[in-house]
């Protein structure tokens, strides 16, 4: 991707648009100068990192049919440094569920595409989005379905 600084001075992105592979960047500033010499400038990065794409296991349960949607406590609570959320979709739709700290900032989102009506098991591994550990804390989890929104607490104990 480039950034056209010289030609547009609000900024316009050259490419398609999406930043892909393992690379993210958080945030980053630009600053462009006219004058008459070549364009020419530095580019700074805070906290620059490169993280790896993890897939979170989620494993179906044949053998339940729920009726109605459900969010579990997790498995261990408190837990160090894995646990296990289930949870029951009674109807088929899109799930989400995201992890949360006390402030009610995300820290990761585990679940995020469509399911069919059935009981689900994800695994967090105290990690957020960019698989840096997270702290020692309460976290609260939160089961979003188009039958509603449900949230539990869970602790984490290093």
């Amino acid at each position: 991707m480039e950034w056209d600084l010289e030609n547009d001075s609000v900024g316009s992105w050259i490419g398609n648009g999406k930043l892909e592979g393992t690379l993210r960047f958080d945030s980053f500033q630009l600053k462009y100068v006219p004058g008459p010499s070549a364009p020419s400038g530095q580019l700074f990065f805070d906290q620059l990192q490169i993280a790896k794409k993890t897939v979170t296991l989620v494993e179906q349960n044949g053998d339940a049919t729920p009726a109605t949607f459900e969010l579990y406590q997790n498995y261990p609570n408190p837990f160090n440094p894995v646990t296990h959320i289930t949870y029951d979709v009674a109807k088929p739709g899109f799930v989400e569920l995201t992890i949360f700290d006390v402030l009610g900032r995300r820290v990761r989102t585990l679940i995020a595409e469509e399911h069919q009506q059935g009981r689900y098991v994800a695994i967090w591994d105290a990690r957020d989005d960019h698989h840096v550990a997270v702290s020692s804390g309460v976290y609260l989890y939160r089961l979003q379905t188009v039958a509603g929104v449900l949230t539990k607490k869970m602790v984490l104990l290093k």
